[in-house]
């Protein structure tokens, strides 16, 4: 029975796990597996918590990420009235592109995967990309994973299993508290989120908080929480949950009211705040001309619009078709979209960077340029909007963001990271093919 127990907990994490850090990827996992691109020579610091791995020239980094995540756990163990019980471990990566490469965990890792915190050693792994506030953010939200594993599962799959009797914690309530804990309350992103679902008259309750609705339900709610009972239900609430294990007597035992009861309540409650909106603002569609519908064409994503410089024409990013994401031109008088190139079809065009978009024209409208991933580094490629075909023209680094083409068409400048500490901005020169910081 023991053997069968441990068999069913790994078959039940590897469904779980992925779970937690997958809300953005869109697509199943797809391959066997990972491509290895380098080797990296690894070195650690420590803090009085934390062993913080980091390789390359990533030492500011470490010491960045050591720093914040001291701060960041003082703050979650004092909302959670719980003292971690060993130190944590975190394994820091260069850029999102050698991220990919991880073999903590055997997922890959999608552009919507800012960070993961695996079970079996309770290690929290997470790349840098630039950008030092999300950095914070994503450290303080994996560190709640790594306490929460600590404090329900005792921070290992060996704990887990000698306390099979430990329920799981709802995924919402998981990446909701993340969230929410990282963002010290609601940010501004969330309440956008939530006034668009609140006013189109989407929100049902609690149930419906799966995906990515898990994350910004989720700290809607715990922010709703804090706001109306108090910053100490938080801690009340899933310290309650750890000892009762079940969510309905856990919501009576501390709010008075059944789970369906509080969902309910929590529901009302939004759209009361947000449904004063509706007649402050005008619909998109009384004033605009809409061009895509992700529901009739039953996709998710179209994104990053570029219109050409005759006007007659927009590029952007979509999952239409087959949901693997692609590099689209409509023609805006007959609104017929055709697909120029797709992502995860070749080594070039491995994954377009829809999070970080930078699609842009050349004067003459002929040509688009746009960064996507490919062979472990991102690039930037010239598209021709006629045939479809492509060059990279700059490679070698490890990151690429926006790109915009100048007016007088000679020259492209982009913000970059080689896998440093930080983004810079580059010009590229097409006549001399240089580029310069």
């Amino acid at each position: 029975m023991r053997k069968l127990l441990l068999i069913i907990l790994l078959a039940a994490l590897a469904v779980i796990q992925p779970a937690t850090a997958q809300f953005l990827a869109g697509n199943l996992p797809f391959g066997k597996n990972k491509k290895q691109y380098e080797k990296f020579q690894w070195r650690y610091i420590q803090s009085a918590n934390f062993d913080v791995y980091f390789h390359g020239d990533a030492e500011y980094v470490a010491r960045y990420a050591a720093l914040k995540a001291e701060d960041a756990l003082r703050q979650i163990q004092d909302e959670l009235s719980f003292s971690i019980t060993k130190r944590i471990v975190l394994i820091i990566y260069s850029s999102h592109n050698q991220f990919q490469q991880t073999n903590v965990i055997d997922q890959f890792m999608t552009e919507g995967i800012g960070g993961v915190t695996e079970l079996f050693k309770n290690r929290v792994v997470i790349p840098f990309e630039g950008d030092y506030a999300k950095f914070r953010h994503v450290v303080h939200h994996e560190l709640v994973h790594a306490v929460i594993n600590d404090m329900f599962y005792g921070g290992s799959v060996q704990s887990l299993i000698n306390n099979s009797g430990t329920a799981m914690l709802p995924l919402w309530m998981n990446e909701g508290y993340a969230e929410y804990s990282s963002a010290q309350g609601l940010d501004v992103k969330t309440d956008m989120f939530m006034r668009d679902v609140a006013v189109s008259e989407y929100l049902r309750g609690l149930n419906q908080l799966n995906g990515y609705f898990a994350y910004r339900g989720g700290q809607a709610f715990w922010s709703y929480i804090a706001t109306k009972y108090g910053k100490g239900k938080v801690g009340e609430l899933l310290n309650r949950f750890r000892s009762i294990g079940d969510v309905d007597r856990t919501f009576r035992a501390t709010f008075g009211m059944t789970y369906e009861e509080m969902s309910e309540q929590w529901a009302k409650d939004e759209k009361k705040f947000y449904f004063p909106d509706v007649s402050r603002y005008e619909y998109v569609e009384d004033f605009a001309t809409r061009l895509t519908n992700h529901q009739k064409q039953d996709n998710f994503y179209n994104t990053s619009p570029a219109i050409s410089p005759d006007g007659e024409s927009v590029a952007f990013l979509s999952d239409r078709g087959d949901n693997t994401f692609g590099l689209w031109v409509m023609d805006l008088q007959k609104k017929e979209p055709r697909r120029l190139a797709a992502s995860a079809r070749s080594t070039d065009f491995e994954e377009l960077n829809f999070l970080t978009p930078g699609i842009s024209w050349n004067p003459s409208g002929k040509r688009l340029a746009v960064g996507a991933k490919g062979a472990g580094q991102d690039a930037i490629y010239i598209v021709d909007v006629a045939t479809g075909d492509y060059q990279s023209i700059v490679d070698g680094f490890q990151t690429i963001g926006a790109v915009a083409w100048s007016p007088d068409g000679k020259y492209l400048a982009f913000d970059a990271d080689s896998g440093g500490k930080h983004t810079d901005i580059y010009i590229y020169e097409f006549a001399s093919k240089r580029v310069r910081r």
